[in-house]
This record gives structure tokens, C-alpha cells and sequence, in this order.
């Protein structure tokens, strides 16, 4: 007889203080988000060998300029989650300093001419789209490549281009709208909308601050202060909408590219995104234990090399197939997030009820992301 090790999952029974407290947060994406490959921005070739920190820049629009509890929403919540994260994390390819986000055509017609300089761009054949939005937001022209135009057959360069990102690696546009997406228990949303085409990394991301919602007193502040933690995640890729788009170590796409376009090419679920090869998440059936007895239960994880390493880790279990996503939540929240019941008050689990924490499955994440 031979036998088989089986690595379980599970929770033990622990008592919980101060969940009944109404004040949660019950995370949602953004109903019009949308990913766009900055093509035409320009990242440093080479990797980056110092572990400098990852260099944020904020850009904070007039809806939240003009609350009168901002001062305090800065102190707070935004500059102390920024500085969390930009301490956590570096770029492993950090941008050029005049780094841009490309203008983008109307409907994406342009053809390609050399300046005087002899340099090639991008013209514009019938025009720029004049206000290029993240989520909700009008990008600021300091962050927009030029626009050129093909003008009486001649190329002109139109609007001329933005300061750049300056030195920073990753811009978020902060704002604070009362939207249908702050319903239903939403304090904050937030996601990357422009990523960079070397490593797939986003460089412009949007949150968005429910005013309504967010308290600033003891003891809610602590739930405000890890929503904005949550959300900044969202925002710097921990996104299923990203899942495809993630690389190996070596810069390699983990899902197989369309030559022609550069985009993932296993199609599109039924929600608009980007299929990931199985190597990256997959579903799997686990043995389920219940009263009623042993049941196979489908579940899907996330597999990723570094949040592999450190979940096998973690359970002890060195045949752990990946970590649980959410199962539940709606369009949201499901595989969004790690599953609740196996990672409780971890930062990315699908609702913030206490203050949260950020753990090696999460770091590992965004180790893998680049």
C-alpha cells in the first residue's frame, strides 16, 4: 500500500473582536476601467541594480483639492499609504527621467515620419485625442507625450509635450467623486489605466476616495487608512485585469503574445479581460472536508513563482498548487483578491472589517509583477 501526502488548507476556529463594527470596506473595481500598453514611452533598457525605493508622484484633481477635510485626507490616508508602498517596493526597471504618456489618436490612425533631427514619431493623420482619460480623470498635459499631427500634409507638432514623470516611477491621479461605485459598503476604488510595454508595469494609476465615506476619528480611521493601502495595490497592479500581462524573471511574458499587437493571446473571458496562461492562475479541485464528508470543491489560484515559493512556505505545505482567490464579491471582487477565509486581515483580502496587514503573499505578488 502506498500513501499519498495531502497538504490541507485550513482555519482554525478564532474569535473575532470588533468586526461587528459597520464600518468596513467592501472593495469594487471601477465599472469603466481600462488597461492601455504605453507604447511610445520609454523605460531604461537595463535593469536597475540598487533597491531604491519605488518614486510615486501624486496629482491630486480639484473635486478633492476642494473638500474641506483634504489637508486632513493627505496627512492621514494618502501620503501615509503612498510612502507605505513606495518604501515597499522598487521598480526593477525604473523609468527614464523625461518618461511620457503617449497622446493618443483619434481613432488610433497615425503614421510614422522623421523629424528634422531625423528622429521617427508617431503623427496623428486625424488628430489627437484631446482629453486622454485615466478612469474618470483627465490626465494632466505635464505627464502627455507631444501631440503631432499630419497638417496639410505636413507634420506639425501641435501641443507641445509635458514636463514628463520627472524622475518617478509610477503617477497616481487622486480623487475624491461621490459615484455609484461609492455604493454598497465602498470607501475607496482605485486601478492601473496605463502600463509601460517593457515589463508590463503599470506607470498611471487612478483612486478614487468615496468623500462620504472615509471617516478620519479613532478607531474607523484605522479601516480608512488600510482601504487606501488596499486600493494603492489595485492601482499598482495587483489587478486579474493584469494577470496576463505579467513576465518570468527574465522579462519573458508568462502568457503567450499576439506578434501583431503585443497583446495576450488565449482571448478574453466573459468580463473583457485578458485570459492568463495557466501558469499564472489556474482552477483546481481541492478535497473539500465538511460534516457532511470529503467533496471536491473547485477553486481558483494564483500561481505565480515568488507567491508560490512564499505560500508554500507559509502552510507548510510544498505541494500547495497556488493561493486561493476570492470566490465571491461580484466582478469586483473575485479574483481580485486572496480568499478571505485563508488569509483573513491580509491587506488584499476582498473587504477591510479591522485594521490590515500586508504579508509575503502579497509582497511576492508584486515581486513577480516587476
Amino acid at each position: 500500500m502506498s500513501y499519498v501526502k495531502i497538504c490541507w488548507i485550513y482555519l482554525s476556529a478564532i474569535v473575532f473582536f470588533g468586526e461587528s463594527n459597520a464600518y468596513q470596506h467592501t472593495c469594487r473595481s471601477p465599472t469603466n476601467q481600462s488597461i492601455l500598453v504605453n507604447t511610445r514611452g520609454y523605460a531604461n533598457t537595463v535593469r536597475s541594480t540598487n533597491s531604491s525605493k519605488l518614486r510615486i508622484d501624486l496629482h491630486y484633481t480639484q473635486h478633492i483639492a476642494q473638500l474641506s477635510s483634504f489637508e486632513s485626507l493627505k496627512s492621514t490616508l494618502i501620503e501615509p499609504a503612498v510612502n507605505f508602498w513606495s518604501e515597499a517596493l522598487s521598480a526593477r526597471v525604473p523609468l527614464q527621467e523625461d518618461y511620457r504618456i503617449l497622446r493618443p489618436c483619434v481613432q488610433n490612425q497615425y503614421v510614422i515620419k522623421n523629424d528634422p533631427d531625423g528622429i521617427p514619431h508617431f503623427y496623428c493623420t486625424i488628430g489627437c485625442t484631446s482629453s486622454p482619460i485615466c478612469i474618470d480623470e483627465q490626465i494632466p498635459d505635464k505627464y502627455l507625450s507631444a501631440c503631432r499631427e499630419i497638417v496639410n500634409d505636413q507634420p506639425e507638432v501641435t501641443i507641445p509635450e509635458g514636463l514628463g514623470y520627472a524622475g518617478n516611477d509610477m503617477v497616481f491621479i487622486v480623487d475624491a467623486k461621490a459615484t455609484s461605485d461609492c455604493l454598497g459598503g465602498t470607501l475607496a476604488y482605485a486601478s492601473a489605466c496605463r502600463i509601460e510595454s517593457g515589463l508590463d508595469r503599470p506607470v498611471l494609476g487612478y483612486v478614487n476616495l468615496c468623500p462620504h465615506s472615509l471617516k478620519l476619528t479613532y478607531p474607523e480611521v484605522e479601516i480608512s487608512y488600510s482601504t487606501v493601502v488596499h486600493e494603492l495595490a489595485h492601482g499598482l497592479g495587483f489587478n486579474p485585469v493584469l494577470y496576463a500581462f505579467m513576465r518570468d524573471e527574465n522579462g519573458i511574458p508568462r502568457t503567450s503574445r499576439n506578434p501583431s499587437t503585443g497583446l495576450p493571446s488565449l482571448g478574453k473571458n466573459e468580463r473583457g479581460i485578458f485570459i492568463p496562461d495557466s501558469n499564472t492562475v489556474s482552477t483546481i479541485a481541492r478535497k473539500w472536508m465538511s460534516s457532511q464528508g470529503v467533496f471536491k470543491r473547485w477553486v481558483t489560484v494564483l500561481k505565480t513563482p515568488n507567491v508560490l515559493k512564499a505560500a508554500r512556505k507559509h502552510f507548510s505545505c510544498p505541494t500547495l498548487e497556488g493561493v486561493d482567490l476570492e470566490n465571491q464579491g461580484g466582478a469586483g471582487t473575485d479574483s481580485a483578491h486572496f480568499e478571505k477565509r485563508v488569509v483573513q486581515d491580509e491587506i488584499m483580502a476582498g473587504s477591510i472589517g479591522k485594521h490590515g496587514f500586508v504579508s509575503i503573499l502579497t509582497l511576492s505578488y508584486f515581486l513577480d509583477t516587476g
